[in-house]
């Protein structure tokens, strides 16, 4: 199995392209960021990149690029099961009502009526002070 130096000069062009490609892609995914698209827009940009950056690797560095096509439908089960559970708490945010009224807890209102209370304690604490 000896390698020609055309044949490693050819694999060693790939590698370097998809070095390049994933610097550009990580470029990309750091000024996407700095874009207002919404959270979950951003974060679906960032997830799309994140799987394109994530199949040039599997295809070319870790050679499933000529491999039979049960590992792929495997990869593609995992990715689709990978997908429902990073979508699952952003489906469940974007059903958030919004606009609604804040409720205080019970304690917080019953305080606001009871201030005697509060300075009461003040006066015991200043009449242990007295003149000695």
């Amino acid at each position: 199995m000896a390698h020609t130096p055309e044949e490693v000069r050819k694999h060693l062009k790939v590698y370097w392209t998809i070095f390049g490609s994933l610097l550009v892609l990580t470029a990309i995914t750091v000024a996407v960021s700095y874009v207002h698209l919404g959270t979950a827009r951003n974060i679906a940009v960032g997830i799309f990149i994140a799987a394109v950056k994530a199949s040039l690797v599997m295809l070319f560095f870790m050679h499933l690029k000529g491999e039979r096509k049960g590992i792929f439908w495997t990869l593609y089960l995992t990715f689709f099961f990978f997908l429902c559970l990073i979508w699952i708490p952003i489906f469940g945010s974007m059903s958030q009502v919004t606009g609604t009224i804040d409720i205080q807890p019970a304690a917080a209102v019953s305080d606001q009526g009871g201030h005697g209370e509060e300075h009461a304690g003040e006066a015991h604490a200043d009449e242990g002070h007295g003149n000695h």
